[in-house]
């Protein structure tokens, strides 16, 4: 039994960190929500991350609150075990922000959300 366990510990690849990235699917215009066509900038986004080996993720899409509003938005979990997961989301979203409209980015890492302001 030790020797099966010393074994698998050997072949078994630990992910420690964990990502949630939150992608809005809508963006407020003049007060509006208003649907964000999302499939060539996702598209994007997945390349990204498998250029960098991260091939193992999911979608999640989940009802959002934020400033009395309510709204639909994807998370992306994505288990890694190095750390530039935070820079590609950033530069992606970044990049894309005159398609997504957002005056701030979320992602949490761990058990730590944190928040990017755009507006400036």
């Amino acid at each position: 039994m030790i020797i099966t366990y010393a074994i698998r510990s050997e072949i078994m690849k630990k992910l420690n960190h964990r990502y949630v990235l939150h992608i809005p699917l809508y963006k407020n215009t003049n007060g509006n929500l208003e649907e964000i066509e999302m499939d060539e900038i996702l598209k994007e986004l997945i390349e990204r991350l498998d250029e960098k080996a991260h091939d193992s993720f999911y979608f999640t899409k989940v009802e959002s609150h934020y400033k009395k509003r309510s709204f639909d938005e994807l998370l992306l979990c994505v288990f890694s075990d190095s750390e530039d997961i935070e820079e590609i989301f950033r530069m992606w979203f970044v990049e894309n922000n005159h398609i997504l409209g957002q005056e701030a980015f979320g992602f949490e890492h761990n058990n730590t959300l944190c928040i990017e302001d755009l507006s400036h």
